[in-house]
């Protein structure tokens, strides 16, 4: 009986082993896509924050007449696509 039980054991202790070290892949794996996500997020919030200040300068140097101007030449090419369709 100590023969099954010796087999058993190690049998569970490989199991184990395999276990702990397919655990240590996957955090690792894990740890890589978070830097790759915090990288991304990083560079979005310094786009934006480039986006919003090229706004506030533009707003502010041009002038809202200049701003109205190009709101209306969207609104005219929005319009004229619509009716293209």
């Amino acid at each position: 009986m100590q023969d099954v039980q010796t087999v058993l054991v190690t049998i569970l202790g490989i199991g184990f082993a395999v276990f702990l070290i397919m655990a240590i892949v996957v955090v690792a794996i894990m740890i890589k896509i978070l830097n790759n996500v915090r990288n991304i997020t990083q560079r979005l919030d310094e786009t934006t924050t480039s986006a919003s200040q090229f706004m506030k300068y533009f707003g502010k140097s041009v002038g809202p007449a200049a701003v109205s101007a190009v709101a209306s030449v969207i609104a005219r090419s929005v319009k004229n696509g619509f009716k293209g369709k």
